[in-house]
């Protein structure tokens, strides 16, 4: 037993740092479609976006960063403020701000994809039915599978393919 814990703690160890966050941010990311509550969902996409948004820093990947830190406010923004209109302010300031960042940190099409993943995001967050929160998820997760391949993230693209997969059966369920 102590040769297998020790085993899996130098190969562990010699893990680059992006891949260790990469698949912590695959277990968050991969858990939220399984969730029923909307508060829930946004609280570990929060996670998951914040775990994402370092990943993407660590593989240059900047305006992936930018939209996950967008991420983390919509998401906490829309767990915790109760009145629409104010959680309508913050979201759209967050969309212009994520454009203004998506053309300051501009790598062509994958920014454009990033950007894309964070309007489907943001009104999806702002869905206070969860059914219709998961259909826009669907146009999330189709374009950051497209983000993630042309940045060369492994463990976005099978967060994307297991997160599409299970919002389909949970749409279809629900």
């Amino acid at each position: 037993m102590a040769f297998i814990v020790a085993s899996i703690l130098t190969y562990v160890s010699l893990l680059h740092t992006s891949t260790l966050i990469g698949v912590l941010a695959l277990a968050a990311n991969t858990s939220w479609p399984l969730l029923r509550g909307r508060k829930c969902i946004l609280t570990v996409q929060a996670l998951g976006s914040s775990l994402f948004g370092l990943h993407y820093l660590l593989i240059g990947a900047g305006t992936g960063a930018v939209m996950c830190a967008a991420a983390i406010v919509q998401s906490v923004t829309g767990a915790l403020v109760r009145r629409h209109t104010i959680r309508l302010g913050i979201v759209g300031m967050t969309l212009v701000a994520g454009v203004t960042m998506t053309f300051l940190t501009w790598q062509g099409l994958p920014s454009a994809f990033a950007q894309a993943t964070g309007i489907f995001s943001a009104a999806g967050r702002l869905q206070r039915n969860v059914r219709r929160l998961r259909w826009l998820f669907v146009g999330s997760v189709l374009c950051s599978l497209i983000h993630n391949f042309l940045v060369g993230s492994p463990w976005g693209l099978g967060s994307d393919v297991v997160s599409a997969a299970i919002l389909a059966v949970r749409i279809w369920r629900d």
